[in-house]
């Protein structure tokens, strides 16, 4: 009785915003009310399941993000695997879902995986979640499919939100064609070889990185991709202060180190256009460009900014053949002396 006079109560504060009320008015009534909804939900007595492991999507941010076949299967499950029980307590807490928990992240999934495995063969089942979007994209859980697969268990995806595609959708860069790379590796020289590949793409190019990264993880990337590639910085995707800056990998160098961004980050970048993948002009030809600028009187900094412009060729190879070029020339001047 009381959780019906709740949801009639929501449903009354959310007609009122046909009136003139303000937009924190306006979310507390449509939060109120679709906490009700889902608190009479958990008082229905939910069907059993079916065995197997639910890969269950949560939202990235914002609450309301989330299906209600995901709510349901939370609430219907016999134990919740989460990254971490803490976080994902929050987003249970708010739709009253008692379903009990247990941890499982990257430095104890190689032990828990025997004992969910048992767990499956007595035809429990469980819901799998990471803390935010989908579980196994850059988060724990590939490994747990791959032996569930190989043991014969179901697998059952529950779709949701993902950082990866929200950002894309959003940032104005091509979307018929992507590469998602996720986290690049912490150790300087396999970033380095992993950045020169996606560099070369012809495909949307996106990563994930940490706040405290991200302005030398750009350094990094303008030195592979080269400063005028486009790119969008997506922050803080589906909350209050969610942003999306779209400029080039140099523009954007200079922009967070003003000030170091907060929050979840989204990186994409723009794929190589596809008139420059089909052909790079080889090193001779770029020689020669150089040496006609450098001869109409353009600085070293100058020719290496044009040709790299007008090749799509990494500035640090152009440099490096520009120094070549200029060494030649002088060895000239000074035979010819």
């Amino acid at each position: 009785m009381a959780m019906a006079m709740e949801l009639n109560a929501a449903k009354a504060l959310l007609s009122c915003c046909h009136r003139r009320i303000t937009r924190a008015t306006y979310c507390s009534a449509k939060g109120r009310l679709a906490l009700a909804a889902a608190q009479e939900q958990a008082l229905v007595p939910q069907p059993k399941i079916e065995s197997g492991l639910y890969l269950v999507a949560t939202p990235i941010g914002n609450l309301e993000d989330i299906t209600m076949r995901a709510l349901r299967v939370l609430r219907s499950v016999d134990l919740i695997l989460a990254e971490d029980t803490r976080h994902s307590s929050k987003l249970l807490q708010h739709y009253d879902i008692k379903t009990p928990k247990m941890s499982y992240h990257k430095f104890n999934e190689q032990t828990r995986q025997e004992e969910i495995l048992e767990r499956l063969a007595n035809r429990e089942a469980l819901a799998l979640v990471s803390d935010a979007g989908m579980p196994g994209i850059s988060d724990p859980g590939a490994e747990l499919v791959r032996a569930c697969i190989e043991e014969n268990y179901k697998i059952i995806p529950v779709p949701g939100p993902s950082a990866a595609l929200t950002a894309l959708i959003a940032s104005g860069l091509p979307t018929n064609e992507f590469s998602f790379v996720g986290f690049l590796s912490t150790h300087a020289s396999t970033r380095h070889k992993r950045l020169l590949v996606a560099a070369e793409e012809t495909s949307t190019q996106i990563f994930f990185v940490p706040p405290n990264k991200l302005c030398s993880i750009l350094a990094e990337c303008a030195s592979a991709f080269g400063s005028n590639r486009h790119c969008v910085v997506a922050r803080e995707l589906t909350k209050i202060y969610e942003e999306f800056w779209r400029g080039t990998l140099g523009k954007a160098q200079a922009r967070f180190k003003e000030s170091e961004p907060r929050g979840e980050v989204t990186l994409l970048i723009d794929g190589l256009p596809a008139r420059a993948a089909e052909r790079f002009p080889s090193n001779e030809e770029l020689e020669d460009r150089l040496e006609i600028l450098f001869e109409s009187g353009k600085s070293l900094s100058e020719a290496v900014k044009e040709v790299s412009e007008e090749t799509f060729v990494r500035r640090n190879s152009v440099y490096s053949l520009a120094l070549k070029v200029l060494k030649k020339d002088k060895s000239k001047s000074e035979d010819s002396s």
